[in-house]
């Protein structure tokens, strides 16, 4: 396609843009294109992952058509009244996202947040169908930049700048409490503070929060005056900003990969945080029972004696439901705290904040066997799964990975469980993988 440079075309502000879309879109296409290596891989490594991703690329077309209409000859301003502030929005939801996401917020504030999203696609929606009704010509940059000038749409344009401006400051105050809610759960837990620094995390999210609010400073200033920064500035805006989001963006998956197995840790302890709060509820009304027997009626004891036992009934039918979440949670820890060596019962139940008398009967009746033989069950998995995966392994290297005292104790649980020896298995999988 020939490019046709109009007297007016701007060679250093093309060059520019062109330098920014082609980072975004690669760096876009590169987050996309990652695959994480195991399947237990932490939502707070791929989520962030998928939203920088997404970001990037949203942001490069941008720049494209930026590029675009420079090589026209078109003044670009025709985007900075609905386009840019929309960019903006996409931008600070997914950044938002993906520090939820590592600091594994609740699910009420995430709710929240993706409610912010249906005044900006109503004003969105409305914006284009009084464009496309009430358009004099045909579809072209022409007809769209005598649409902006419309009183209709320069109020709808307002409208959209005050919900992004309200939406900003409810993501920062977001952003803001969820980080210092994860320092606090980090700092309370003895064992998390030990293996993880969350300093990185906090200028993290305060470099994301100076990004927006530069980004939106800028946008807001030619969305409503009309203006723009001069040429020179314009171009240094736009390599400082591709420049600070990609170095930004890194940091973000670079964070939440090396946290992965410490949140997802934490996200065990909260599910057990839960069960155990659950207990004491049920506590709670027998001591009530205990107090109200001496000063009430036989009719009002029976009353709450009726209601407790109705709870009773309710919660115990929720128990296994939550101790089994949170079991299921400690056993895909990217960690693998099964494979380590000497695991007891009560260290076990203390990470998972059961009581080691519910974690042990909860064992019992869903696997049909002992505390002991479970775990070896887990690590005989694992086994299977690491001369799959890793054949350059020895059987003295993976036994000493996945908690066995040594070969020959590993051999015999194997054998016991799988009717042959692991190094016969090794053989087996390398003959099937020959086929």
């Amino acid at each position: 396609m020939e490019m046709i440079l109009t007297p007016t075309f701007n060679m250093l502000g093309y060059t520019a843009y062109v330098i920014s879309s082609t980072a975004f879109i690669i760096l876009g296409i590169f987050l996309m294109s990652l695959r994480v290596m195991e399947k237990e891989m932490a939502a707070c490594y791929k989520s962030p992952r998928a939203c920088i991703a997404w970001t990037s690329l949203v942001i490069g077309v941008l720049q494209m058509c930026n590029a675009t209409l420079i090589a026209k000859g078109i003044d670009y301003d025709v985007l900075t009244s609905f386009a840019y502030p929309l960019t903006y929005y996409i931008q600070l939801y997914l950044l938002t996202t993906s520090i939820l996401t590592m600091t594994i917020a609740d699910q009420k504030k995430v709710d929240m947040k993706n409610m912010t999203c249906l005044p900006i696609v109503a004003l969105t929606l409305i914006y284009l169908v009084y464009f496309i009704v009430n358009r004099e010509t045909e579809f072209n940059i022409g007809s769209y930049e005598l649409f902006t000038n419309t009183l209709p749409a320069k109020i709808i344009k307002y409208i959209l700048l005050v919900a992004i401006f309200s939406i900003y400051l409810v993501y920062s105050a977001m952003i803001y409490f969820e980080i210092r809610r994860f320092r606090e759960s980090v700092e309370r837990d003895e064992e998390l503070s030990k293996r993880i620094r969350t300093k990185p995390m906090i200028k993290n999210a305060k470099m994301t929060i100076a990004y927006v609010t530069i980004l939106g400073c800028v946008i807001f200033f030619e969305a409503i005056t009309g203006k723009h920064l001069s040429n020179n500035a314009n171009i240094v805006f736009v390599l400082v900003h591709t420049a600070i989001f990609v170095s930004n963006g890194g940091i973000i998956v670079n964070i939440s990969l090396k946290y992965m197995k410490e949140t997802g840790y934490l996200e065990a302890k909260r599910n057990a945080e839960n069960t155990r709060l659950k207990a004491i509820s049920i506590k709670d009304i027998e001591n009530l029972l205990l107090k109200n027997a001496a000063n009430e009626d036989s009719t009002t004891n029976e009353t709450i004696h009726s209601h407790a036992r109705k709870t009773n009934k309710e919660e115990k039918k929720k128990e296994p439901e939550a101790i089994e979440a949170t079991v299921r949670s400690w056993m895909r820890l990217p960690s693998k705290p099964y494979c380590r060596e000497g695991l007891a019962l009560r260290e076990a139940a203390a990470e998972m904040g059961i009581d080691q008398r519910l974690l042990s009967g909860f064992i019992n009746n869903m696997y049909r066997m002992n505390f002991n033989a479970w775990i070896n069950m887990l690590r005989i998995e694992e086994v299977k799964r690491l001369i799959s995966k890793r054949p350059e392994m020895t059987l003295v290297d993976i036994a000493a990975h996945t908690g066995f005292t040594d070969s020959s104790a590993m051999s015999k649980v194997f054998k016991k469980s799988e009717s042959i020896t692991p190094s016969q298995y090794k053989q087996e999988h390398k003959r099937r993988r020959r086929k």
